[in-house]
């Protein structure tokens, strides 16, 4: 039990699903709410299922992540998703200075 009063207490104060909601959920529910009450309904099913869906697969994969990679492998995999995230981080960094008008 005190695993899942962390999660749920994480997810409280994780602003990500508030601001979701705020700028991208609320507006589509409108929207789909005035195309049809089974569009709205849709929306939300399958919104949460793909949300629910892909934290099921990552945690599976994270369980698994270390069991399937003996250590000649673990070590460069996470290496590799580090430089990748690292990049990643880079370029939005660039768009971003480069939408806000600083360079390019």
């Amino acid at each position: 039990f005190g695993s899942f009063a962390r999660g749920v207490a994480a997810n409280l104060v994780n602003p990500h699903p508030y601001l979701f909601w705020l700028v991208v959920g609320a507006p589509t529910l409108v929207q789909a709410r005035a195309a049809s009450g089974f569009a709205a309904v849709g929306f939300v099913v399958a919104m949460y299922s793909c949300l629910v869906g892909a934290k099921v697969l990552a945690a599976v994969a994270a369980g698994q992540g270390r069991v399937r990679l003996d250590n000649r492998y673990h070590r460069p995999a996470l290496r590799l998703l580090a430089a990748a995230l690292a990049l990643l981080g880079v370029r939005s960094l660039w768009e971003g200075v480069r939408y806000l008008g600083g360079a390019g």
